[in-house]
């Protein structure tokens, strides 16, 4: 009787492990070494990208350079104001977009779904970081302002254009397969991992920078309390987030290579 019922039990465990998604069986099969720390990294990675774009948008609703004539946000010509729009929109593009886009590969979900959860954040982060260029092209002409005048500026362009080429290149992976090798779309892959870790880099120097050259151009400092104290945050929430989605992109890759020594 009791070896019935062990062996019902075990038939239900069995049944179980076989009801797992693909994906659920691999992230179980990772347990070990640093596979407990990949929900982790993704959870911190989701909550630091989204925090940061809320306290960028505080910032420039609420605390820039402590006077109201330069908070809030419009597209009014010579306004001060339609600069706003343009960390709050590159944020929230090359961050918040960025990170879903990277890790919707986690979600439990067929692949095909996953694939389209990627190109719609990819797409996303795309239209945000171009009305982001916008504004700030916009604000700098009607000001008189000189554009590409620094090290930020230049970078955030080399980060759109990486983006851009990522972009293209990961529409090549949506043709049907008889119109690319094998060898062509490993290759393909390989360019398209590489330039997407590459943007992430830069994006996250670009932020920081940006918020570097904001601070100083309002000569925010400790006298500055609440535009200090929430710049400072920023910052802080944006090291969180860069070290959280490497740990993430890496401890997927580690889930991955794992699987193919198993299969």
């Amino acid at each position: 009787m009791l070896e019935s019922g062990h062996d019902e039990c075990a038939q239900d465990v069995e049944e179980q492990k076989g009801l797992l998604t693909d994906e659920e069986q691999k992230l179980s099969d990772a347990k070990g070494d640093f596979g407990n720390m990949y929900f982790p990294s993704l959870l911190v990675a989701h909550v630091t990208a989204t925090l940061l774009v809320v306290l960028i948008f505080a910032w420039m609703m609420s605390y820039n350079a402590e006077d109201s004539q330069k908070q809030g946000f419009n597209w009014e010509n010579k306004s001060p104001k339609v600069f706003n729009w343009h960390p709050v929109l590159m944020t929230t593009g090359f961050c918040f977009c960025a990170t879903q886009a990277v890790l919707s590969y986690a979600l439990p979900l067929p692949k095909l779904v996953n694939k389209m959860l990627h190109l719609f954040w990819h797409t996303s982060a795309w239209i945000f970081s171009a009305v982001g260029l916008y504004a700030v092209f916009k604000f700098h002409n009607e000001n008189d302002i000189v554009n590409m005048y620094s090290s930020h500026s230049w970078f955030g362009i080399a980060t759109i254009a990486l983006y851009g080429i990522e972009y293209l290149g990961g529409l090549a992976f949506l043709m049907p397969e008889s119109y690319i090798s094998h060898q062509s779309r490993k290759l393909l892959l390989l360019l398209h991992r590489f330039l997407g870790i590459a943007t992430l880099a830069f994006a996250f120097t670009t932020i920081a920078m940006g918020i570097l050259e904001k601070v100083t151009f309002n000569n925010t400092g400790p006298k500055k309390g609440s535009e200090y104290k929430i710049t400072s945050a920023a910052i802080v929430v944006l090291m969180a987030w860069g070290l959280s989605l490497s740990a993430a992109i890496a401890l997927r890759n580690r889930i991955n290579l794992k699987e193919r020594k198993q299969s």
